[in-house]
């Protein structure tokens, strides 16, 4: 708990000099990542922007035009508490070449966003509305949680679900250092008990 206090993005700086004399801490913080944001890229961001707000709510935080005629040069739309970022396909610079758009390579795709949700039915009903391509029916998963993927207008594919990875992985840690606190107890009495036989 300590530790996810001083990762708190608002203190990094404050706490880095704080904590300079302490090694372990300062590693845990160079080590740490704010957060990781999906960036996406299509033919027609504009309109890729305006479907992706219509069909599921994100909002327009930041939309910068490009050069040319409906490019859009950088663009942050947020949903909720996260936030993807997308921008026309270009090939303008060294890194925008290496970018590529699903249709150019027959609608496959290199990423997929998961996106966690409370309802993924309410998510699936408004990509089907909006016409989005469905990839998988939205059901009950295997591994907890319920959801679905589809591909976006741009041919980008989503993966929307309540299962929340993140929970799971706490979950378990809080379960595994249980065990190891129960099994330090035990120990500790096992040699409490061998003391007293001797």
């Amino acid at each position: 708990q300590f530790l996810k206090s001083v990762r708190n993005r608002n203190f990094s700086k404050i706490t880095s000099r704080i904590f300079q004399n302490h090694p372990l801490i300062e590693t845990e913080l160079k080590m740490s990542a704010l957060e990781i944001i999906p960036s996406l890229r299509y033919k027609d961001c504009k309109k890729a922007i305006e479907w992706l707000c219509d069909t599921w709510g994100f909002k327009k935080d930041m939309v910068i035009d490009g050069k040319g005629e409906n490019e859009v040069a950088h663009a942050q739309l947020s949903l909720g508490k996260v936030m993807i970022m997308v921008g026309s396909k270009r090939d303008d610079s060294a890194w925008s070449k290496t970018q590529i758009i699903p249709g150019e390579i027959e609608g496959k795709v290199t990423q997929s966003p998961y996106v966690v949700v409370d309802d993924a039915d309410w998510f699936y009903n408004k990509a089907k509305e909006a016409g989005a391509k469905i990839i998988r029916d939205v059901q009950d998963e295997d591994y907890g949680g319920r959801g679905f993927e589809c591909a976006d207008i741009g041919g980008h594919i989503w993966c929307f679900g309540t299962y929340n990875p993140r929970e799971s992985h706490e979950e378990n840690a809080s379960k595994k250092r249980k065990v190891e606190e129960n099994g330090d107890a035990e120990s500790s009495e096992a040699k409490t008990e061998e003391k007293k036989e001797e």
